[in-house]
């Protein structure tokens, strides 16, 4: 278990206006570079709250932070310090039973938002009166260059969909939902205890973002770009270690809950088959081609997924796409060749750096 801290609570509002119906919940850690630009991209003419959940920073987050809200005339209406604990899932958690608006949306503080990206998302939610809406995004560097766009490699989808088959088109990579595009009713979450897993340092947004999906019944997408996600290209491996293996984990969680649900339900069976036979291979190959740099922490998680049993016994194609297949290929010689796996994925490293962890796995 996580060692609990104190986390600071703040929740800023514009006492002079009512009815709007968003609560923007930006979880803040050492944040002082980035918080302006992520605030000053929010579009106050729709939130009614703004909750920030500071982890103990060390940094001038807080002061910056209330500058800021003092500049624009908004009232600090709560401050509190919590016990909680470390982590981004646990303030997001946090500032979910916190928020009062019909609906919620979760950003970092480090990212930021197009013009009128929230006014654009609400519209659509509500005038379709769905449960969950998202757009596309962009990866960013720190010097601003555009490393990535979400049409490179995902699509949308025309009119309403069931959220069980907005989970298919998420699991085969042909959608993402990103925590920063999506904007939730808030209704959806509370009624089915929807949150974030606090015991893993990775995945544990998909793993809400898919409960979520399959407790709607309807989900529409903005075919736009509105958002912005900062990349440190600089911190891409070099922080990487074992707990990446917990998104792996996260899929191996969620194939035990749909395991306990499916019964007669052909499109929960249908999600569990593209769970076992694409998502976990992908995931665990992803994480794998990773760490292979790193000797000690390669073997290391080897051995964890075996001793787990997280490792699947056997896996088929789902279908002939070329990714689909190399998927599968990779797979197996993980589990064959292990040592043959980590020199050529060392070796293709050593060669391309490290921008093949964004843009092309």
């Amino acid at each position: 278990m996580k060692e609990k801290h104190k986390k600071k609570v703040l929740i800023f509002t514009d006492i002079r206006s009512k009815n709007k119906e968003l609560d923007v919940i930006i979880p803040t850690y050492n944040s002082q570079k980035t918080i302006i630009r992520t605030l000053k991209s929010l579009d106050y003419t729709v939130i009614k709250n703004i909750i920030i959940i500071d982890d103990n920073s060390s940094d001038n987050t807080y002061e910056i932070i209330k500058s800021f809200f003092k500049n624009i005339k908004w009232k600090m209406v709560k401050k509190e310090k919590i016990n909680a604990k470390k982590g981004v899932a646990s303030s997001r958690n946090i500032g979910m039973n916190l928020a009062s608006a019909k609906y919620v949306h979760f950003l970092d503080s480090d990212d930021w938002l197009e013009n009128n990206m929230q006014k654009i998302m609400l519209k659509k939610i509500k005038e379709t009166k769905s449960d969950i809406v998202f757009c596309g995004f962009k990866r960013i560097s720190e010097k601003g260059k555009i490393l990535w766009n979400y049409e490179e490699s995902y699509s949308y989808f025309e009119g309403i969909k069931n959220g069980k088959d907005v989970v298919k088109d998420f699991l085969l990579s042909k959608i993402w939902l990103h925590t920063i595009t999506t904007i939730y009713k808030k209704d959806l979450l509370i009624k089915n205890q929807i949150s974030y897993p606090e015991e893993y340092k990775h995945g544990e947004d998909q793993f809400f973002e898919i409960l979520a999906l399959l407790n709607s019944e309807k989900v529409v997408s903005v075919s736009m770009t509105l958002a912005n996600y900062y990349i440190n290209q600089n911190s891409i491996t070099r922080n990487v270690g074992i707990e990446i293996i917990d998104s792996v984990k996260i899929f191996w969680e969620l194939k035990k809950y749909l395991d306990n649900i499916k019964q007669e339900d052909n499109k929960i069976i249908e999600i569990l088959n593209i769970i076992e036979n694409y998502k976990i291979p992908y995931l665990t190959v992803r994480a794998m081609i990773k760490l292979s740099p790193k000797n000690e922490e390669y073997y290391k998680a080897l051995s964890f997924l075996y001793r787990e049993e997280l490792i699947l016994k056997n896996i088929s194609i789902l279908d002939k796409t070329h990714k689909k297949r190399i998927v599968y290929f990779l797979y197996q010689l993980l589990k064959k060749h292990p040592k043959l796996f980590k020199l050529f994925f060392s070796l293709l490293i050593s060669l391309f750096g490290e921008k093949i962890f964004y843009k092309y796995i």
